[in-house]
């Protein structure tokens, strides 16, 4: 193979881990094409669709690989070394000490293994580095068997020879337990890198198979077909080129042929190396396990390359080419058709493959040892091409077929030499009796004899020609006399002629002469043609092996591509069965070939779960459409009916299986069934009422002269069989319709076939035979031991197991293709053949009964029939297919099934045994055979899935179902409870065998994985349904509630405190999956297997979700699987299908374990450092090398858990790349190591090409990253770092386009929107870890990319209301007994965005496909509805996603732009916008949307508080008032209102935000607007703004303060003291707005119709009966309130008229200030004393100021009445005290009333003059002397001063650390501002005029 430097990746790119998907497997190749067949056609889509597949597989050096898979390596040359070299160059791989490789030792081990191997450098170096990326796998498969396999001890029935049989199979695993395989020592490394050597021969092997196989199916088996070239994938277009390659050299017609010359050599070969040894390690010590692979590989690889070749022979009709056709059969010859073949040498001792198929398949030693002898058997069958040889023949002798001269192009059989030689071979296998040789010898045999008469003809022709010839030569002269005979002559030569249609010449004549006489040119004293067939037949039982190779070979071993390699096979066997009939007669062991070749070993659970294939036809259309099988097999086993009654049964059995086009149609059987006119049975002894007839004839036709009864007729019977008769003669006659089967009439015409007496005659008579076989099966039902007179044996068990097996194969295949074609739910119109079938059966009985009732019945007498362990197999025949039967109708009639369940003693429902137990127990268990709990394991499947298709259509009522009321729905009529109860029987019956089961001996494995498998996903099932949606309904009214029972079951089984012994049977089968076979042998083992793991994984994970809903239980079960991560971690490697579903569920476990407070259990503790280091790499290659994204985002899912639910130590090693240990270590040593790359960068480096990848993969990644970034910070330096990350999340944000505005959406733009809100979150992160350096270069670069966020973040989500609400309309009104909620999916699983985003599709469609609206008739329907439903809340989820992430983004920013007017436009924008999304809002009752204002309006908090902060000036700031005021008021302009509804906490925000807005708005004022504040305007002159602000004033302010007092008399919860405060505060900021206070009328109005100064008086007076210990907070709020009002003077004047302070110095609240001892500014409660200084002193003063001296005697006396607080102000400033005090309050309370008593002073000295009576202005008694002496003191002494300063506020406390702003008079700004306080009072009382 010569390779160019092109054709290999440059290995300095491919050892990063973004490249290391570069290399490929071929096993990785071929895994997701050959899946199980459950998954098989989606995993092969998938495939399909895989662009890293595809160009791997279609590249030139693929496709020369694959073309040449016998031997695929070239040798080494010069030209490959040199190749080798420049690869490994320093140009392309740098060496590097922190490098993870070491190229030195990669160059090493390549050469190493060139030499051995003999393959070529460049070849041996991808193998090398295929060897390196494998050794996470390796390493992480190793360890800790002992754990690991103790608990298979029960399961393998504690034998430790079998456990360690079973640990051998590991070597065709990737588990192994020796050290050696898994270390980096050189021998262990070079090991491993012959045994990767021979997997990639192996595999290059299957895949080429593959490729071609479907190709081949395309071509050669879609006949009369033609394919859509667009539906022509590129693995059929590989295939036609591999194809193309192998025919190039072709020099005739014929295809293929030299393949098989070199295939036949290739065989050789490998057959010959087995002698010799691999010979490697030639002179070291010799490594015996290795060569056992070696061997092992050989033999594989030759089974593989016959079953290529016999691929490749069965998708032709051409006749074998001469050279191909000799090469293969001396090949045979020399080994004897591998009859005796043994390994020789150093296969001596070769047990793997041995035991693997003995282990496995028991059955299959009966005959062959190994599928080689199978293969080989069938590929020389295959090899002589039976009908176009035959058809070759009869075109020689008679169309003139020119036979050509002896060549290797030629067809075999006109090589004379060839045919010779391959005669002599198989004469010699003859002789010998050659098992393996008799397909080959009998088909041989056939042909000969097909020859010789063709050459006898010949010949006979040949001489009359020349007599002809003659007679004309003489006799021309003289013909008068001989003219008729010459004319009688002529007209025979004629006859002849015609007849052998013979051309000009007689060569090909001559020739076939000549074969023959070369053939029976032998030493042979016989014929030796039919000493041939002879042989075959009675020497080595031809039809046997027949039999044997399909049962026990072609269906076990051919379940690739579906079943079809199996069926192709039996279609090989199937032409020899057809060839053979012309020379073999109806006989029992051809009846059981055909059979077998019909049928295999395939169960009828097999073919319910085999997909319907329409490109290989089944054998049974094979026989149908075949005149020659019907004539000579299907008609004399018709005619020997029921007189042998099991071959016709049998036969229609096995005729039943051919597809049905659909499921309205019938099997073509079933027409023969229904009309037949033949009947053998058997004549009594003495019976005389028959007459012989046409006796010239000499046939024994009789003819019956009276009525013949076939049942009542018996000559001396005795009373007791005389009472059986008569009870059977009335179930055959009650039939209300007229039938004569129980009596042939007079007349009937018969023939006598058997002579012995007693006679056998075949009657001529027309019947039905299906309502004959229900009229056998009443029979039965009636007889207890079903043994009847011994005139017939129609009836005895074995007969009427097959009836009932029939009936149920003809049903089911009627239904098959309702399960595979069809999306639909079973109803009346997709049954009717089902019905007609059981109709038809049914019509020979009575009124009161049918079939149905008839097979319960006897199912229901077997139940309880006694048996002994010791009878045969088929003492339970007809209970496993009665059980089978009630499978098959439960689709059909479940109104049926469900109420002979409840009263049948199969479950002991109603308090007896239950006799499921009792059989299990006392003869399956013994047995070790399990037919018939696997059958009630199918019906209890069935069960359930009945119980949820029909969970709406039985709530339905007929009218309200159907469309015109007429036949009710399929499956009504059952009762809930009845359902509930059986399917609680079932769990309960099911979950013991679950549990148990591991325990228990199985002659065949097999059953015990299906029945696992099964238990599992019906368990994950239940669960799935009854948690998954609706989580509004109570659990027992949902539309499953019959499941509620056993789903209740299940969770406290699984999920209870005995969780130790019941997750054992999950822990067992964890750790066999860790021993799936890993080879090339195509087996259903490994299916079962597979299956059954990860159907026990899905459960666990399941059950792990529930236990984390809200009424979760224990944690004990997830801490139990934890306990099993290891080996977990090592499934995730042990096979490629189990890598989603482990993922999942230790993501699951992650997130459960971390729920609650408590610190979660650590994973990598589990683990171990070791494991989880090999476990991360392993996860490292997330899906590469194929793009599965369903995997990749499994795994990245599973990482996001990590690093968000408190998995420290691990999220570090995710992160990192290296345990912490391993982190200190490297820090502590001076020595440089290898060190992983962190799976962060593996994400970093994917997500430069957002575009390129899949959108949910893009989204996964994303994910990860920003919870890496929000939960570990510090990753932010490595995230910065990267070169593009950031650059390409810019790039991406900048390029965001709108999102589509219409209705409809498509799929990528909830998707981008999503992306785009992972990508700000990140984005988020790094804004934040760049301010806490110091760096805002990345933010400012940042802002001109926002333009979409501005846009669009904070749009109103695109909720369409009209389709949601015309939807739920219609829906419920349709479907009348349910709801939308009903499929409204919980938080059971985590969804994906998209069609099945919020309503669960696969639910809705399981139980809603009943009725056509679902689907739509002619147009959309539900179905459509609710897709277009999700993608619109996928769409909207998306939205509200990026609204949280653009908030967390602006404020970020926000931060350190806050002074940047660019992003003050943005900001000043993102309120706005978010105010006026918030006022367009729709009004929805959905979750997600209600929580969009709340979020809003925090973004615009922040941002506006952010404006105020740095002072904006900017221009715009003034719409952010009319803005917050306007959605206010669409929200609700009534504060109580506001407050009582849901929405109050988002009111509040709005009202927070309103005050904000007014400080903006007051910043925007020009300074000297404040000083034209003075002339009352007019209406017209009002502005927009100061409209907005007085209806403020009024609906917020006045009526809203009224709102809260009346609201916290009614109901304190409702109101908080920060209400009072807000609308305080907004007060306030209304009345420094210029203009407000000069509308003096609008005020006034404003707050008198609100009564708001009486409502903050009330609310003083009984403030103190609602304080809260004892702090009447609620008292100093009413103050404040009342203070903020008096600052204007029209309300103040308002408030002296309404007597507000006699009001208020009359409460409770102010005996607190007049007692003793006085309460000072530290004294308990302190808020009395700011009430006093901060309250009562500034409002007397603001009432003096506004309404002057007619209040000045009203405050002067008030004043006076609290003489303990004037007295302890008088005092506050005594300087005689060591312990004084000043504060900020004290200095404050000075000054007020020192302004006070200066007013009264002026007033008092004023007199008449200012309209009062000096005398009646009262001399307050305070101590202006004593202040002013101690302030003059004071401020002499400063140090003093300053060291009684006490801060009683937390704004005093910053006010003390803050510096004076004049330096030098004081050391902080509180001392300054106390001192500034001190010297305005001594000013104030310094003289009178102050």
């Amino acid at each position: 193979m010569k390779l160019s430097v092109g054709a290999f990746p440059q290995l300095g790119k491919m050892w990063k881990m973004d490249m290391i998907g570069g290399m490929q497997h071929y096993e990785t190749s071929l895994s997701l094409p050959i899946e199980s067949p459950t998954s098989r056609r989606i995993l092969l889509k998938e495939a399909l669709n895989d662009p890293f597949l595809q160009k791997q597989l279609t590249s030139s050096l693929a496709l020369h690989i694959l073309s040449t898979p016998f031997a695929p390596f070239d040798g080494p040359t010069a030209q490959s070394k040199s190749s080798f070299e420049t690869k490994t160059s320093a140009i392309n791989v740098s060496p590097s000490p922190q490098a993870r490789y070491d190229i030195k030792q990669i160059q090493e081990d390549t050469l190493w293994l060139s030499k051995e191997t003999q393959i070529d450098e460049v070849t041996a170096l991808r193998i090398s580095i295929l060897e390196w990326q494998s050794r996470p796998i390796s390493k992480l498969l190793l360890g800790g068997p002992a754990e690991n396999t103790a608990i298979l001890n029960p399961g393998l029935g504690g034998n430790s020879l079998r456990l360690s049989q079973s640990r051998k199979l590991i070597g065709n695993s990737r588990f192994s337990n020796g050290k050696s395989t898994s270390s980096n020592d050189t021998e262990a490394r070079r090991t491993r890198l012959l045994k990767l050597y021979l997997s990639e021969r192996r595999y290059i092997i299957k895949t080429s198979e593959h490729v071609v196989f479907n190709a081949l199916c395309r071509g050669a088996w879609v006949r009369g077909k033609e394919k859509n070239p667009e539906a022509i994938t590129w693995i059929e277009n590989l295939g036609d080129a591999i194809l193309s390659i192998w025919n190039l050299q072709e020099l005739s017609k014929n295809t293929r042929e030299n393949f098989f010359v070199s295939a036949a050599a290739a065989l050789q070969i490998r057959v010959d190396s087995l002698e010799k040894g691999s010979g490697w390690f030639k002179g070291e010590e010799f490594q015996e396990e290795l060569e056992l692979d070696w061997a092992e590989s050989q033999l594989l690889e030759t089974t593989n390359i016959l079953q290529l070749m016999l691929i490749l022979l069965e998708s032709t009709t051409d006749v074998t080419r001469s050279d191909a056709f000799l090469a293969w059969f001396r090949f045979m010859g020399t080994f004897g058709f591998f009859e005796t073949f043994e390994p020789v040498s150093c296969c001596a001792n070769l047990p793997n493959t041995m035991i693997l198929i003995r282990q496995l398949y028991p059955k299959y030693q009966q005959t062959f040892s190994l599928p080689l002898q199978s293969l080989t058997s069938l590929v020389s069958l295959a090899m002589l091409q039976v009908p176009s040889t035959l058809d070759l023949l009869s075109q020689i002798s008679s169309t003139g077929i020119a036979v050509a001269d002896a060549a290797e192009e030629t067809p075999y059989l006109l090589n004379l030499s060839v045919v010779n030689e391959a005669n002599n071979i198989f004469v010699e296998s003859a002789s010998v009796c050659l098992i393996n040789a008799s397909l080959a010898v009998l088909a041989w045999g056939i042909i000969m004899q097909t020859m010789r008469d063709s050459a006898l003809v010949s010949k006979g022709l040949r001489e009359l020609r020349q007599s002809q010839r003659a007679v004309d030569k003489y006799g021309s002269t003289d013909m008068s006399d001989n003219d008729i005979g010459e004319n009688s002559s002529q007209q025979q030569a004629g006859a002849l002629a015609r007849h052998s249609s013979t051309g000009s010449d007689t060569s090909q004549q001559a020739f076939l002469e000549e074969m023959l006489d070369s053939i029976m040119d032998t030493t042979l004293d016989q014929d030796p043609i039919g000493y041939l067939a002879k042989s075959a037949v009675d020497g080595s039982h031809v039809l046997i092996v027949i039999t044997a190779l399909a049962v026990d070979f072609c269906t076990p071993f051919g379940g690739e591509h579906a079943g079809k390699v199996g069926v192709m096979m039996r279609k090989v066997l199937m032409d020899l069965i057809r060839a053979t009939l012309d020379w073999i007669a109806y006989q029992p062991e051809l009846l059981l070939a055909a059979l077998a070749v019909l049928t295999g070993s395939e169960s009828y659970w097999d073919l319910w779960e085999r997909p319907l294939g329409d490109q290989i036809p089944e054998p049974a259309e094979l026989f149908l459409s075949d005149e020659i099988f019907v004539r000579r097999l299907l008609v004399p086993a018709q005619n020997r009916f029921p007189h042998e009654s099991l071959p016709f049964l049998k036969l229609c059995r096995a005729l039943s299986r051919s597809k049905h086009p659909s499921c309205e149609e019938i099997s073509p059987i079933w027409h023969r069934l229904r009309s037949t006119d033949s009947f053998t049975c058997e004549l009594p002894s003495d019976f005389r009422n028959y007459e012989l007839i046409r006796e010239d004839e000499d046939a024994n036709y009789i003819q019956l002269t009276e009525d013949f009864s076939l049942v009542s007729y018996r000559s001396g019977a005795s009373p007791v069989q005389y009472s059986k008769s008569l009870r059977i003669s009335r179930a055959l006659t009650s039939s209300t319709q007229p039938s004569c089967l129980q009596i042939i009439s007079q007349g009937t015409i018969g023939r006598v076939v058997s002579e012995a007496r007693p006679f056998v005659v075949l009657w001529k008579w027309d019947y039905q035979c299906l309502e004959y076989m229900g009229k056998v099966l009443k029979l039965a039902s009636l007889n207890d031991n079903m043994s009847l007179n011994a005139a017939t044996t129609l009836h005895s068990r074995d007969v009427v197991a097959e009836i009932i097996d029939l009936i149920n194969t003809m049903i089911m295949s009627a239904l098959r293709p309702l399960r595979f074609d069809s999306p639909n739910t079973p109803t009346h119109d997709n049954v009717k053949a089902p019905r007609t079938i059981i109709e038809n059966v049914s019509d020979g009985l009575d009124r009161n009964g049918d079939l149905i009732t008839v097979v319960l019945g006897i199912f229901e007498d077997e139940l309880y029939r006694r048996r002994k362990v010791s009878e045969t197999e088929s003492a339970g025949d007809i209970l496993v297919r009665c059980i089978q039967f009630i499978f098959t109708i439960l689709p059909v009639v479940p109104d049926r099934v469900w109420p002979f369940l409840g009263r049948s003693g199969l479950l002991g429902i109603d308090g007896d045994e239950s006799q499921l137990s009792n059989i299990v127990t006392a003869i399956e268990m013994v047995t070790g055979q399990y037919d018939f709990l696997l059958g009630c394991v199918h019906v209890y499947e069935r069960l359930v899935e009945d119980a949820t298709v029909h969970a709406v259509s039985r709530k339905a009522p007929s009218k309200a179902v159907t469309r015109f009321g007429g036949e009710t729905k399929l499956g009504t009529g059952v009762s809930q409870a009845a359902m509930r109860r059986i399917l609680l029987a079932f769990t309960q019956s099911m979950v013991d065998v679950f549990l148990s089961n591991m325990h228990w001996k199985f002659i065949n494995q097999n059953e015990r994985l299906e029945i696992n498998s099964r238990l599992c996903a019906i368990f994950e099932g239940i669960l799935y349904h009854c948690y998954a949606v609706d989580d509004s309904t109570p659990f027992s009214q949902k539309l499953t509630e019959s499941l509620a029972p056993s789903a209740d079951y299940l969770v406290d089984t699984f999920l209870s405190l005995n969780v130790d012994i019941n997750l054992n049977p999950l822990m067992h089968i964890f750790t066999e999956g860790l021993f799936t076979p890993d080879t090339t042998l195509a087996t259903h083992a490994r299916d079962y297997r597979t299956t059954q793991v990860r159907a026990a994984i899905s459960l666990s994970t399941t059950l792990v979700h529930i236990n984390c809903l809200p009424q979760s239980r224990s944690g004990r079960f997830q801490h139990k699987l934890l306990e099993a991560s290891p080996t977990l971690a090592k499934l995730y490697a042990a096979h490629e299908s189990y890598k989603l579903p482990v993922v999942s569920l230790l993501e699951a476990l992650t997130k459960a374990v971390a729920l609650g407070d408590e610190q979660p259990p650590s994973i990598l503790a589990h683990l171990g450092e070791e494991q989880a280091g090999h476990f991360l790499d392993v996860l490292s290659l997330i899906d590469r090398p194929f793009d599965d994204v369903a995997l990749s985002v499994g795994i990245w899912r599973f990482l996001s858990a990590i690093v968000s639910q408190r998995q420290q130590w691990f999220a570090i090693f995710v992160l990192t790349g290296t345990s912490p240990r391993e982190t200190f270590k490297n820090r502590k040593s001076a020595e440089t190591s290898q060190t992983p790359e962190p799976i962060l960068n593996v994400a970093l480096d994917e997500l430069l090409h957002i575009d390129r990848l899949h959108p949910q993969k893009v989204l996964s990644m994303l994910e990860f990253v920003a919870l890496s970034a929000d939960n570990w910070p510090w990753i932010m330096t490595n995230i910065e770092q990267h070169p593009l990350f950031l650059d390409a999340l810019q790039n991406f944000l900048a390029s965001m386009s709108s999102p589509s505005i219409e209705q409809g959406h498509r799929f990528s733009d909830y998707v981008k929107i999503q992306i785009c809100s992972y990508i700000v979150e990140i984005l988020a992160s790094t804004i934040r870890h760049t301010q806490q350096i110091g760096n805002s270069s990345f933010a400012r670069h940042l802002l001109p990319k926002l333009s979409y966020l501005t846009q669009f973040a904070v749009s109103t989500p695109q909720y369409n209301n009209s389709l949601h609400s015309k939807l739920r309309q219609n829906f419920e009104s349709k479907f009348s007994t349910c709801f939308l909620v009903n499929f409204k999916r919980t938080t059971l699983k985590r969804p994906l965005l998209g069609n099945s985003f919020y309503y669960s599709m696969e639910i809705a469609d399981e139980m809603l496909s009943f009725d056509l609206a679902w689907t739509g008739s002619r147009g959309p329907g539900f179905a459509d509805e609710f897709k277009r439903a999700n993608i619109n809340l996928s769409l909207v989820e998306s939205q509200v996603n990026l609204l949280y992430s653009w908030k967390c983004l602006a404020i970020q920013l926000s931060r350190s732009l806050a002074s940047n007017a660019d992003f003050q436009h943005i900001m000043i924008k993102a309120v706005v916008d978010c105010l006026r999304a918030n006022l367009a809002e729709n009004s929805t009752s959905l979750a997600v949307l209600e929580k969009l204002a709340q979020t809003r309006a925090e973004l615009a908090f922040t941002l506006v508080q952010r404006l105020i902060e740095v002072k904006c000036e900017h221009q715009d700031l003034e719409q952010i008032l009319p803005a917050t005021w306007d959605t206010i008021r669409k929200y609700d302009n009534n504060v109580e209102s506001a407050l009582r509804g849901e929405g109050s906490d988002y009111y509040r925000l709005l009202l927070k935000i309103l005050l904000l807005a007014l400080q903006c708005y007051l910043t925007q004022i020009p300074s000297d607007a404040a000083l034209n504040d003075s002339s009352t305007p007019t209406k017209s002159s009002i502005s927009p703004a100061t409209q907005i602000v007085l209806e403020i004033i009024d609906l917020i302010v006045a009526r809203g303060f009224r709102a809260l007092t009346t609201l916290l008399h009614e109901n304190a919860s409702l109101v908080h003291p920060p209400d009072f405060i807000l609308v305080t505060a907004i007060l306030r900021t209304a009345f420094l707005i210029p203009g407000i206070t000069r509308n003096p009328t609008h005020l006034l109005n404003s707050f008198a119709d609100a009564s708001t100064a009486r409502c903050a008086s009330s609310l003083l007076s009984w403030s103190d009966q609602i304080a809260t210990n004892n702090d009447p907070i609620y008292g100093e709020l009413s103050i404040h309130f009342l203070l903020e009002l008096s600052n204007v003077t029209s309300l103040a004047e308002s408030l002296a008229v309404e007597g507000v302070v006699s009001h208020i110095t009359s409460t409770n609240l102010m005996k607190y200030l007049r007692q003793e001892p006085v309460l000072g500014p530290f004294d308990f409660p302190v808020r009395i004393y700011r009430i006093w200084s901060r309250g009562l002193l500034p409002l007397f003063l603001n009432l003096l100021h506004s309404v002057g001296p007619p209040i000045a005697a009203e405050i002067a006396g008030v004043l006076n009445s609290f003489p303990q607080q004037l007295t302890r102000a008088s005092n506050a400033f005594d300087t005689d005290t060591k312990s004084s005090i000043l504060t900020l309050s004290i200095t404050s309370e000075a000054q007020t009333l020192a302004v006070i008593t200066g007013i009264l002073d002026t007033f008092r000295d004023a007199g008449a003059s200012a309209g009062i009576v000096a005398a009646d202005v009262a001399q307050v008694e305070w101590g202006r002397a004593q202040v002013k002496d101690d302030i003059e003191i004071w401020l002499s002494k400063r140090p003093a001063l300053r060291d009684a300063i006490v801060s009683t506020t937390e704004s005093e406390e910053l006010l003390l650390r803050t510096p004076a702003q004049r330096k030098g008079d004081a050391d902080s700004r509180l001392e300054e501002r106390i001192v500034n306080g001190m010297r305005e009072v001594l000013a104030l009382l310094g003289n009178g005029e102050q």
